[in-house]
């Protein structure tokens, strides 16, 4: 029957989630509901939010979220990056800065504010926008991965190593 019920209260979840719902509250009911039914002990409920990890993470979206509502972070790209008239300029002058901001703030935040400004290089240097944009998102991954608080995965596998 434990089974059964996690499979089907994961397909509900998952429903409940793609309706609008919050994805965190859907979660953190199922874990506490399989939590009171035993399927899981109290231990594994309350695990995840004892994690360093998730702690590092939960600190860090409140300071992403501010730097990105105050619009400085948009005055900054906006000098580092300034008006390239070649690709290679474009390019380089996209990399550095984006390595550089994603090595201490969310690479998806990172990378969806950069997208605009991207799309309008492409068309200003006349260039395909893949050709601009998928180096974005590798220089977000390089920078991400250089600091603990760069990548979510950098901070659950520091986590993993010291068990």
């Amino acid at each position: 029957w434990k089974v059964d019920l996690v499979l089907v209260s994961a397909i509900v979840g998952i429903y409940l989630i793609v309706e609008g719902l919050p994805a965190e509250l859907i979660l953190f009911g199922l874990n506490c509901i399989y939590g009171i039914l035993g399927i899981i002990s109290v231990k594994q409920v309350w695990g995840g939010l004892a994690s360093g990890s998730v702690v590092g993470l939960a600190l860090l979206f409140p300071i992403a979220a501010a730097i990105e509502e105050t619009g400085v972070l948009d005055v900054a790209i906006g000098v580092m990056l300034g008006n390239p008239q070649s690709f290679i300029v474009a390019f380089f002058r996209m990399l550095i800065p984006v390595a550089l901001l994603s090595a201490f703030l969310s690479n998806t935040a990172i990378v969806t504010m950069m997208i605009p400004v991207i799309v309008s290089w492409s068309r200003t240097l006349g260039v395909h926008p893949g050709k601009l944009l998928m180096p974005l998102s590798f220089a977000a991954q390089l920078g991400g991965s250089c600091t603990l608080i760069g990548s979510s995965h950098c901070l659950v596998a520091r986590e993993s190593v010291d068990k």
